[in-house]
């Protein structure tokens, strides 16, 4: 995968967390994993500063009190590029998804398999990339443009 390679899994349940870090790890990419909101915070600053931030924020979400509402909020505001996967185990209202949708690239309900978690990323893998190439050819045409000539 070209476009996503360090993912940051914010797990409220270390067992699941620890899991999908040996998964992801084994399929070549760099993963941390953070246990509450707060620690996904510090680390989501840590590589910004560093300037390598993540690519991927996989949020498992274990029941309804858990806050990653507010996580995505604060993300997008710090972090917009960043790509968001909510899996959830709780289940969620047609209502409630249709808030939070704007903010994730993708939604599932556990469980999920290694697979389908690879799935779930080969998606936002291709998803970024078209994004990339989006923003290439418009800066070509920007470019290329008389009016850029001009300037």
């Amino acid at each position: 995968m070209e476009y996503v390679r360090r993912i940051l899994v914010v797990g409220y349940d270390q067992e699941y967390s620890a899991a999908v870090l040996r998964h992801l790890r084994r399929e070549g990419f760099i993963v941390e994993t953070a246990h509450r909101s707060n620690e996904a915070r510090q680390k989501i600053q840590q590589d910004d500063s560093r300037r390598a931030p993540f690519d991927l924020v996989i949020i498992h979400s274990v029941d309804q009190r858990s806050n990653y509402m507010d996580l995505l909020t604060w993300l997008q505001q710090i972090q917009p590029a960043v790509s968001v996967i909510l899996v959830s185990a709780y289940g969620h209202s047609d209502e409630s998804l249709e808030v939070i949708r704007p903010a994730l690239d993708d939604f599932a309900s556990t469980p999920l398999t290694p697979q389908e978690m690879m799935d779930l990323i080969n998606a936002v893998d291709r998803r970024r990339r078209c994004a990339c190439v989006h923003l290439r050819n418009e800066a070509v045409s920007v470019k290329r443009s008389p009016e850029a000539s001009e300037a």
